[in-house]
């Protein structure tokens, strides 16, 4: 494993931090990384990366947990749930677009557009007989799409300045208490895997943290250097997952690829202006919770730019549940529907 993929991450996350562009740590090494894969240059990026950074982002949202944010995620339930199914229709629209400029099979364009995650949705793909490369592809470039283009936006219309976003939290910690969250944490998402439920080491480990920090154990959050490698691994991770074979044999594809993912940023960005009339939140908190998918890097977006970050996990979480549960049977359908209309035409 060679160390320039590092080397090229920390220094592009360096200077966008003294560039003072939010999110810093994050989008650097993911344009960097993106970058050498583009280049051709190996990249080998080890599979605890994404993990060991969901851990530790979660563990930090798991601490901001209280009854009071509870009672409020309660409240907006309802509001959760629509924005859900509006976020599901939106992918299938943006799918259509994918569809009709890549000129593809408007299933594969589909799971190819929502948000449901890149490994469900490339394993429904399977499922299907479809290839699970481009679905892969379009997925993971929705989530570096809003990482790259959402933060900066924000940023720009709030009165937050880039010292204050990239400073969440305190330095002063106590070692053993930050190393018995993690731990917990960790216990978390490996529960989370044994069951099989999605995001393991995110919701796994913000689970246990919220509940160690409601149960008053001594847990102190994870220091600011600790976040920030975090960040750097996610970002790295988000990077490696650009395809390079997909721009140069298919531009078409991915062309389509960056059109219906704004397109589906719009409407979802449409679902958060029409939520702002019947909840009580600030429309920076609600353009995050219902941006399409990256559970993991809307949270830290929330956290790093002041914004309810347990509202934002909320709706995120309640989205890919209902994605997750209605995709399989509902793609299965239309699967179906599409080859009975194709031999009825022949």
């Amino acid at each position: 494993m060679t160390p320039i993929p590092y080397m090229c991450a920390i220094c592009a996350g360096a200077l966008l931090h003294v560039l003072g562009a939010p999110l810093a740590w994050m989008i650097g090494p993911l344009v960097a990384i993106a970058g050498l894969q583009l280049m051709r240059v190996e990249t080998v990026i080890p599979p605890v990366t994404r993990p060991f950074g969901q851990l530790v982002i979660a563990s930090t949202v798991g601490m901001t947990i209280t009854p009071e944010t509870i009672r409020t995620v309660g409240d907006q339930l309802l509001p959760m749930v629509g924005a859900a199914f509006l976020t599901l229709c939106g992918g299938f629209v943006a799918g259509l677009a994918l569809a009709r400029i890549a000129r593809i099979d408007v299933v594969a364009a589909s799971l190819a557009c929502v948000p449901g995650g890149p490994v469900e949705m490339a394993s429904i793909a399977q499922r299907l007989g479809l290839p699970p490369g481009p679905v892969v592809f379009a997925q993971t470039l929705r989530i570096v799409m809003l990482v790259v283009i959402i933060p900066p936006i924000l940023l720009g219309f709030s009165d937050l300045t880039t010292a204050d976003a990239a400073a969440p939290v305190a330095e002063a910690h106590r070692l053993l208490r930050v190393a018995l969250l993690l731990g917990l944490s960790a216990v978390g998402g490996y529960v989370f895997v044994a069951l099989r439920l999605p995001n393991p080491f995110f919701l796994g480990a913000m689970a246990m943290a919220g509940a160690a920090t409601s149960l008053g154990l001594p847990v102190d959050e994870p220091p600011l250097w600790l976040i920030v490698v975090a960040q750097i691994l996610l970002g790295m991770w988000l990077g490696r997952m650009i395809d390079r074979a997909l721009f140069v044999n298919s531009p078409r594809y991915a062309f389509g690829a960056v059109c219906s993912t704004a397109m589906l940023m719009a409407i979802c960005a449409g679902v958060a202006v029409g939520l702002m009339s019947l909840v009580d939140t600030e429309w920076q908190t609600m353009i995050l919770a219902t941006a399409p998918g990256g559970l993991t890097e809307m949270s830290l977006t929330a956290g790093l730019l002041h914004q309810s970050v347990v509202i934002v996990t909320a709706y995120q979480v309640v989205r890919i549940a209902i994605v997750l549960t209605a995709a399989s049977p509902v793609f299965r359908l239309l699967a179906r529907a599409m080859t009975h209309h194709r031999d009825t035409r022949h």
